[in-house]
């Protein structure tokens, strides 16, 4: 796991330093340890989460980052709200907030919405198709945003919903009521079994 977040993080590294370059920010030329590049990260890991990121992002500062050229620089914004007030209030340009930074955690609908002021790198255009294929395509798939459907979310992190049967309980009510566990197989299908259920 500690290796795949190193990379992920330095992948993260590596395509806003070329996002620096196509947006003429920066001078990206020659990168090195004399003419490093800094990259931002806002995040809103806390406690132990905090800390282990903290550790990863000195690792790849003396290590990978140092031998690139490129600086980590890592910020805790507190909680999920905090960072997206920061991040609307830097893409607003409102008076005293902070540059955008390179990197930033939120969910898909934040995204969205920010995308469309600021316009967010498409990942596809940095990393190749070798690389694309290592990641589950669905996870890769649900970062795609916009009208043209690009690779804008890189994908760190993702839940799932797991529905949990008293499989004595359930045999019971399947017989009586004519029902298989098929029947869960979508939303729908869970909330006609459990209306089916209650009557």
């Amino acid at each position: 796991m500690k290796k795949r977040i190193t990379s992920i993080l330095y992948v993260f590294c590596a395509a806003s330093t070329l996002l620096f370059a196509g947006c003429g920010r920066t001078n990206t030329h020659g990168l090195s340890a004399k003419n490093p590049t800094s990259i931002k990260i806002w995040h809103y890991y806390n406690g132990a989460l905090a800390a282990a990121f903290d550790e990863l992002v000195s690792e790849f500062n003396n290590t990978v980052g140092r031998e690139q050229g490129i600086v980590v620089n890592a910020e805790s914004m507190s909680t999920v709200a905090d960072l997206e007030n920061a991040l609307w209030d830097s893409a607003n340009e409102k008076i005293g907030a902070p540059d955008m930074p390179n990197i930033f955690q939120c969910y898909q609908d934040t995204a969205f919405a920010l995308d469309k002021e600021i316009s967010l790198v498409n990942f596809d255009e940095y990393i190749t198709a070798e690389e694309r294929d290592s990641y589950v395509e669905l996870f890769v798939e649900a970062g795609c945003i916009g009208e043209n459907h690009e690779w804008k979310l890189y994908p760190t992190a993702k839940s799932t919903e797991v529905l949990i049967l008293n499989k004595t309980d359930w045999d019971k009510f399947a017989l009586a009521a004519g029902v298989t566990t098929q029947a869960l197989s979508t939303w729908e299908g869970i909330v006609e079994t459990a209306q089916t259920y209650y009557e």
